[in-house]
């Protein structure tokens, strides 16, 4: 029979299952969020390049006629597109022609800049923080090149759910090191008993450690430095007095 007041022993087995299962199961739920990101970023990026491609063709000739009208009325019809957010349209000369947000006017970027049927796509992080790939197609009319089209599509997902899995994560890691303690210790009530007494105990072998320790380093400093002092040695007579 074990003592009342005796903590049980930790179930090491059944940690070591528990937390592995725990870990399975996190890692496969991250890399399933984390292929849906890849999938959703694919399948903008087909919808952004057929767009960008349709679109610039669209502007071969407003663009050599300089009809800013109706320019800017194609920028507004492809800027209706489902997850379209910006829409920018440029001359030979670099000069912003059409666009449809002045806040969010896109520039080619030279890192990890990728090209498919023409057209270039790149990651790109806009001013408001919304995830996006970018696109560049020429625009070109009688096989010369009199500008390009620029268009940003939102490819983050729904709000917060990296962050959310990494919470909920957290969360179910500390309840199941809680119940496991639960379970070790037939209870809370004995769990929070035993703890407060392994940390009483401690605190009091500390306590007595410490004192004992710091008395004998004491002591022999005492004796160590105490000095020595030599007695004069007397010698006694064994005869009688006055032989």
């Amino acid at each position: 029979m074990k003592p009342d007041n005796k903590p049980e022993r930790i179930n090491k087995t059944r940690w070591f299952t528990c937390l592995l299962i725990f870990w399975v199961v996190a890692v496969f739920f991250y890399l399933f969020i984390t292929a849906q990101e890849k999938n959703r970023v694919d399948r903008v990026t087909t919808k952004g390049i057929r767009t960008a491609l349709v679109n610039a063709q669209h502007a071969g000739l407003p663009l050599l006629e300089r009809n800013v009208q109706a320019l800017t009325l194609l920028t507004q019809d492809v800027a209706g597109v489902k997850s379209v957010v910006n829409v920018s349209i440029i001359d030979h000369k670099n000069k912003i022609i059409a666009f449809t947000n002045p806040d969010q006017l896109l520039s080619m970027s030279p890192k990890a800049e990728q090209q498919k049927d023409g057209v270039s796509y790149w990651p790109h992080t806009l001013d408001d923080g919304t995830r996006a790939v970018c696109f560049s197609s020429d625009i070109v009319y009688a096989g010369t090149k009199i500008g390009e089209i620029f268009l940003a599509m939102d490819a983050s997902g729904p709000a917060g759910l990296t962050t959310a899995f990494f919470i909920s994560a957290m969360v179910s890691f500390l309840l199941i090191v809680f119940l496991l303690l639960v379970l070790d210790f037939n209870g809370v009530a004995p769990l929070l008993l035993a703890t407060g007494v392994n940390f009483r105990e401690i605190s009091r072998r500390e306590d007595r450690g410490s004192l004992r320790s710091q008395m004998i380093h004491r002591c022999a400093d005492i004796i160590k430095n105490y000095p020595v002092i030599e007695m004069p040695f007397e010698k006694r007579s064994t005869g009688r007095q006055g032989e």
